[in-house]
């Protein structure tokens, strides 16, 4: 009775490695990589220009909150397109002024 248990739990565990197997294919598979540029950066703020009473539209250039001190390669008006040796993926905080 034991032994059928466990030829039952050695069946289920080969599935089960053939199943996580290729949902993890199909992940990398579809995995898309995004380039290492400010835009992408949680140390990047984008610029914006007002256009008419409440439309905001990003104009091409930004700033860097790295605490990183410029002498040290951190850019000063970084470009969207930019990349810098900080970058940490992830998006900054929006914050709605009232």
């Amino acid at each position: 009775m034991l032994e059928q248990e466990i030829i039952k739990l050695e069946r289920e565990n080969r599935a089960l490695r053939s199943a996580l197997e290729e949902i993890s294919s199909k992940i990398e598979q579809n995995k898309v990589l995004k380039p290492k540029s400010c835009q992408y950066c949680k140390n990047y703020i984008q610029h914006y220009r007002k256009e008419g009473q409440e439309k905001y539209i990003p104009i091409s250039c930004g700033h860097c909150i790295c605490r990183v001190p410029i002498s040290k390669g951190r850019k000063k008006n970084p470009m969207p397109e930019d990349t810098c040796p900080y970058f940490e993926l992830g998006t900054y905080e929006t914050r709605a002024i009232i």
